[in-house]
Parts: structure tokens; sequence; C-alpha cells
């Protein structure tokens, strides 16, 4: 760029003439300049004193909202040396800072940088650290650090670009899942946090710049702003989904009580597994004598969710729950078929096996064998009911 873009383009930024997001974008193309050894000293230095003085006189902005790049750009040259010399210990504060502001990658980056350690930032690595931290950047809104930490912790495999580096340990799966369901926004904020965490930001720097795009028309020509993927309407409810993985984890280690009114939390967000997992401690008799009756209405009310208002399996999204729909309403026609927690009714056996036949699409898992226990179920059914007939 020519001396003229560079001094107009560090006017701009000081002036805030523009949009915030214009102004963000220019602030991020000054800072990779600098950093690339693209501008002189000069221009280094009087974009740090221009970022350390905006971030100075901002208020404190609410949590959303808020517009991150000039403490980065601050964090940034700290960190690196950018216009001022290297200073660890004011590029944590600032680290520290974009973190309570809700800041999903500085979230992630202070939680990795005490499970591996960073130089630049003075800090060792400390696994303890590292997981109060995730607690920590769940309080401000930044979840998925304590979202992965649950999983792991509870022996489940998680990306590779989350990996926590810790054991299974079913006290801290579960005190991290009591946690992370505490907070409603939790569904919003799990969505939003796997968009910052993968996308990518950095401007892309070119041998040539034109600099009535960047500085004109940075908006329509350069970047495009719609990566975010937020939640779609009909996707999991994530609470739900939680609260059933700490239901399994409270199973896991006997505790029938707190098991069984965690799924029955679960089961207010809608969280099918949890709708399973409770009619199996019925059926087995799990902290209390079996209840085939309550049972059998549990996953009747699956069976008629799937047959007749035909979900789209939502809860698959988001983890690694995956049911067998096929046995769940094949077990509710065999329960009407033999009286097994409600009264017996040939017919309405029949008809359930009928949706299977009619329905199977839905089911998903309906494979060439599971249609051949339907039809011979609805023919010996049939044939049933025949001789009854003959015999009255």
């Amino acid at each position: 760029m020519t001396n003229e873009g560079l001094n107009k383009l560090l006017s701009i930024i000081t002036e805030n003439k523009g949009s915030k997001h214009h102004i963000s974008k220019l602030s991020e193309l000054a800072l990779n300049l600098a950093e690339n050894n693209m501008v002189d000293d000069d221009f280094k230095e009087q974009l740090f004193h221009i970022i350390r003085k905006k971030v100075k006189s901002e208020s404190d902005p609410s949590v959303y909202g808020t517009d991150y790049s000039d403490h980065y750009a601050l964090f940034k040259m700290y960190k690196k040396g950018i216009g001022v010399k290297k200073n660890p210990k004011a590029a944590l504060n600032s680290l520290i800072k974009m973190v309570k502001k809700g800041d999903k990658n500085a979230a992630r980056e202070i939680i990795f940088s005490y499970r591996d350690g960073n130089t630049e930032l003075n800090i060792k690595a400390n696994k303890e650290k590292m997981i109060d931290w995730c607690f920590k950047t769940a309080e401000y809104n930044c979840p998925l650090g304590l979202y992965f930490l649950a999983h792991q912790s509870a022996g489940k495999e998680v990306p590779p670009f989350y990996d926590l580096g810790v054991s299974k340990s079913l006290p801290l799966a579960i005190k991290c899942l009591k946690e992370l369901t505490k907070y409603a926004y939790i569904d919003c904020d799990i969505a939003w946090d796997f968009d910052f965490t993968l996308r990518k930001y950095t401007i892309p720097l070119c041998e040539e710049i034109d600099e009535h795009n960047l500085i004109c028309d940075i908006e329509n020509d350069l970047w495009n702003y719609t990566h975010h993927t937020q939640l779609k309407d009909g996707s999991p409810d994530i609470v739900g989904y939680l609260l059933n993985l700490l239901g399994t984890l409270y199973l896991e280690l006997n505790d029938y009580q707190n098991a069984k009114e965690t799924f029955k939390k679960a089961m207010v967000h809608e969280s099918l597994p949890a709708i399973i997992n409770l009619s199996e401690m019925y059926h087995y008799g799990l902290g209390s004598s079996k209840d085939e009756e309550q049972a059998f209405t549990l996953k009747k009310r699956i069976a008629d969710l799937v047959l007749y208002e035909k979900p789209s399996l939502k809860f698959n999204s988001y983890n690694d729950e995956k049911l067998n729909f096929f046995e769940i309403v094949i077990s509710v026609a065999e329960a009407y078929r033999y009286g097994i927690g409600v009264q017996q009714s040939l017919s309405t056996a029949l008809e359930y096996y009928s949706q299977i036949k009619n329905d199977f699409w839905v089911l998903k898992s309906y494979d060439t064998l599971q249609k051949e226990i339907t039809n011979r179920a609805i023919d010996e059914i049939i044939e049933t009911v025949k001789s009854k007939t003959k015999v009255s």
C-alpha cells in the first residue's frame, strides 16, 4: 500500500468512520500488515497507540453484541511485540478481558494455553488450571470447553480440535454436566461456539492490494459475513441431551434415585433417549420395584411420536445417541399382543404392526429381517383372531 493509503487506513480506524463491522475489518487489515512486516515501525507504533486508546476509552459493553477486534489486536500486539515491547503479562490480561466479554476464540486460547503451556504468555502447562478455565469460560457465555470436558471425562470421544487430554472421571463429568445445565443460553451458545472455533477470521494478504476496494467497498467486495450456523428450527435441545448424559452417568454409578430424577428433567427438554432410559429403569426395577405399566406408557409415547407425528430425529445432530426405533415400536406392539404393562388387545397390536409396515421409512433401521418379523407377527395375529372367531 502507498503511504497515502496507510495514512488513510489509520485515519479511518482512529475516527471510527463507518459501521462497526467496517472499522473492525480495517483494524484487522492494519494488524495483518503490521504482523507481516509490510509496514514500517512508525506505522506499527501508531497503530498500537490507536488501539490501546480505543480499548481504554471503551465503556463495558453487554456480553452479547460485543466487538472483540480491538481487544484481540491489543492482545496480539503485546504478545508478539508489534509496535510495543513484548509484554506477556499485559497480553494475558487482555486475553482474560476478552474472555470476560464472551469471546469464543479467547476462551479456547486460554484453555489450551494451560493444557499445553504458552511461552509467549509465560504460562506453564497445568491440568487443574485448564479445568478451572473450562468452568470460568462457561460463566462468560463460552461453554464449549466445559462441554467437551464433560464428554471426555465421561469417557466419550471428542473432536481432535478440542481434545483436552483428560482421562475418564465420572465425578468430574457429573460436576461439568451439572454446571452446564444451569445455563439457559447453552443451546444457542454451543452452536455459536462451534461456529467461532472452526471459522477462519484472518484476512488473506495479497501482493497487490486494491486500496479503493479495501477502504471504500470492504463490506460488499471482500468479506462474506454469512457463515454463522445458528441452531435451526427442529434442532436438538442440548440441555436435554446433557441431562440424559448425566442420568446415564448416575446409572453407571448405580445412583438410581438421581438417575431417575435427571431423566425426568431431560424429558421436559424433549430428550427421547431419556424417555427410553427411564422406561428401562421401570422395566428392570432399578431403584424401585418393577413397573411394567410405567415402562409401557413411556415407550408408547415415543412409538406414537415416531409413527404419527414423524419427528425429524433431531437429537442425533449433536451426539451419538442412536435409538433403534423399530425395536421401540415393536415392543409396544408386542406389549398389546401379550398384555405386558397394558390390557391385551390384538386389534391394537395389529394396528401397530401395520403402521410399522406402512411407515417403515420413518424408522430408518427397518431391514429385511425386521420386515419378516413384522409380516410374521401380522399373519400370526390374523390367524389367532380367525381362530377365536371360529370358536365363538
